[in-house]
């Protein structure tokens, strides 16, 4: 085991057996750190090792992790069979046999909340499982306007349109390294050998030499620059072939920044400097007393200029250079002829020149929890995006930063729904619309309907059958997909609120206000031909295994719809039914205003010891498994009483495998083991 420090200082490097008799050490063990100084914000990493007999490493293990003040923090890091034989690459810790980022979910829970630090693997604990918004981690970003542009990172793309991030899938295998785009969405990203181009089609990949590829630029899309490794200069003019252009230098050139075709500045190793004029390119002096790996660019004219060497930036006046060096450095840099500079540091800081003449100063980009180094940065104007480790995102108005995109969705979730087919699988809503959990235990955002017909929709409630998941929500809405991915709106005929969906006996109902009830028939959503006899808001539906459905309402009445039968009223609660479960006897609880139990003719109360009333409740067996209060969510112990088990919970569903997922407000989701 290896732990090392925020400045890369090793902290703990010790080698112990597992044999012997006693061994030294015996799995699961212990290993207590605390912050330097008494330091609370410091982060250190962790990595861990399984070596056989001859000192060979077979199961490896790492995570970026963080201290909470004046907290006991317990984080557990497994060792899983699938991660046999794996190497993941710097950055990176393998989890259920793929490579994820070893940053843990910021939350610095203990007890029953400590998770391991990747959100997919739980095992005997819930685990956070924070919607992301294309992947673990933003390597570039680009803007053609203040609201627009796109951030890239290992598989995924995430388009920024009016304020919503959409995101969109890669070609598989393909990790861009920087990117540029212009007005109406084209794009071009850099992918080791190869140029990647974004069109109304897709995503392309096309060869370009045999060396690594690294910083694009274009002044628009029919006049685009590329640098590689070797001195090597691509440019591609009216979309037509690429051609090399001659650097004068072979040293390995990486970031590009242009104010004109023909003023374009290009850095690289050695302290290579260039400026292009129009005709060729020359070397310009470049700061001599910084490190020479000079890795970005930005300018406003020849006498503003900054390039990012080593862990600083370092800026040109016309007169002298001056090295701007914040403690924990930077990770990227660019800007606009504006005026605006950023520069991506480390731990969710970005670093601004708001003006020409302007000093370099931090600019708190409001992350709720520390972390994210910034590596891509993009400006437009006087706006801005940043991204990088975590799914973290923040856009700059030109005055303040949002950071709510570190999520996806701030947005309350309202229903959760588990594929029948796949355990793995599952799909959340609420006032950020669909999220969708993909194998390996990451969400994404999905985008409901296509081009002009996107809709962003308030949902209150999602089901999901045999390759079919059906999202109920506020003025009738309805979106409908058969993978989980690709979702479009449908006609509902309906203006009223539905707020409830679920299936039984081959059929599909949805609920909603004054006693509104639909069916799903071939022929789409009609009123369901056996309406339930009350004009109160319906505000819960479910479908048992023999093919009834049970139904509350707002006035606290449940009502049974019997297979071939009617609506029949089984009683009614003190106040409006939030929630029903049937058990595997046939009986009914409700939640409204508590738990109740309907036992001859009447619900009765039960007498509990939550924290707060139970609101939603999930069935194990013949009671409830697990209830949610305003205090939190519990769940039954053996001996009948409920535990603690997480903060409140808005909606609740069990898998297949018996694995359990939980929304709540303000976007966050858990997920539990099996039973």
């Amino acid at each position: 085991m290896r732990v090392v420090s925020q400045e890369g200082v090793t902290r703990l490097d010790r080698l112990a057996s597992l044999f012997g008799d006693p061994p030294e050490i015996k799995l699961p063990t212990t290993v207590p750190v605390v912050p330097q100084d008494g330091d609370s914000a410091r982060t250190f990493t962790v990595f861990a090792e399984l070596t056989d007999q001859a000192n060979v490493a077979f199961n490896k293990k790492a995570a970026t992790l963080s201290f909470a003040d004046s907290t006991l923090v317990d984080v557990d890091l497994y060792f899983s069979d699938l991660c046999i034989g794996i190497d993941c690459p710097t950055g990176q810790t393998c989890s259920d046999g793929a490579c994820v980022d070893i940053k843990a979910p910021p939350h610095g829970a203990s007890g029953p909340l400590a998770t391991d630090a990747q959100p997919a693997y739980c095992d005997g604990s819930l685990c956070w499982e924070e919607p992301r918004t294309g992947g673990q981690g933003a390597k570039a970003a680009c803007l053609w306007a203040p609201d627009a542009g796109l951030v890239v990172d290992n598989g995924w793309a995430m388009e920024l349109r009016g304020g919503l991030w959409i995101s969109e899938p890669l070609p598989p295998g393909v990790y861009p390294e920087s990117v540029a785009c212009w007005s109406g969405g084209e794009a071009i990203a850099t992918i080791g050998t190869s140029i990647l181009e974004r069109s109304a089609s897709g995503w392309k990949p096309l060869a370009l030499g045999g060396t690594a590829l690294h910083g694009i630029w274009g002044s628009d899309a029919s006049d685009v620059w590329a640098v590689a490794d070797g001195g090597g200069i691509w440019r591609r003019k009216n979309h037509g072939s690429w051609a090399k252009v001659s650097s004068g230098v072979s040293t390995d050139l990486v970031g590009i920044f242009g104010l004109a075709s023909d003023d374009i500045y290009v850095v690289g190793s050695q302290s290579t400097l260039l400026h292009y004029d129009g005709n060729a390119f020359s070397a310009v002096p470049g700061p001599a007393a910084a490190d020479p790996g000079f890795t970005h660019v930005a300018a406003t004219s020849k006498s503003d200029l900054h390039v990012k060497a080593g862990a600083s930036v370092w800026s040109f006046d016309g007169k002298a250079w001056s090295e701007y060096a914040p403690y924990l450095g930077v990770v990227s840099l660019t800007g606009g002829p504006s005026g605006l500079m950023i520069a991506g540091g480390t731990r969710g800081t970005a670093h601004f020149r708001g003006k020409i003449g302007a000093p370099w100063g931090v600019s708190p980009v409001g992350f709720p929890f520390d972390g994210p180094g910034l590596q891509a940065v993009a400006v437009s104007g006087q706006s801005a995006i940043v991204g990088g480790e975590a799914g973290g995102l923040s856009h700059w108005s030109g005055t303040t930063w949002d950071s709510t995109a570190a999520w996806l969705t701030r947005g309350y979730l309202h229903g959760v729904a588990s594929d029948p087919d796949r355990p793995w699988h599952a799909v959340a809503v609420g006032g950020g619309g669909v999220l969708e959990r993909i194998e390996g235990g990451v969400w994404r955002r999905r985008v409901v309907g296509e081009g002009p017909m996107v809709k962003t929709l308030d949902l209150r409630a999602v089901w999901m059958g045999h390759a079919s998941f059906i999202a109920v929500g506020a003025a009738g809405a309805i979106a409908e997909s058969t993978t989980g991915y690709d979702w479009s709106v449908v006609p509902s005929g309906t203006p009223q609120d539905l707020v409830a969906i679920d299936s039984a006996g081959g059929k599909v109902l949805a609920a909603g206000a004054a006693g509104t009830l639909l069916e799903r028939t071939g022929a789409g959503w009609i009123p369901f031909a056996t309406p339930i006899p009350t004009s109160s808001d319906l505000t819960v539906l479910r479908g048992a295994a023999d093919g009834s459905f049970f139904a509350g309402a707002a006035d606290g009445s449940v009502w049974k719809l019997a297979p071939g039968g009617a609506w029949t009223e089984l009683g009614a609660t003190p106040t409006a039914v939030n929630d029903l479960g049937i058990d595997t006897g046939g009986g009914v609880w409700a939640c409204a205003d508590g738990a109740c139990h309907l036992q001859a003719g009447a619900f009765v109360q039960l007498a509990l010891s939550t924290s707060g009333a139970p609101h939603r409740l999930l069935m194990d067996g013949a009671s409830p498994g697990w209830l949610a209060s305003d205090g939190g969510v519990y769940r039954r112990q053996a001996d009948g009483t409920y535990a603690g088990l997480g903060p409140p919970a808005t909606a609740m569903s069990l898998a297949v495998d018996g694995r359990f997922f939980m929304v709540g407000n303000y976007g966050w989701i858990l997920s539990g083991p099996s039973p």
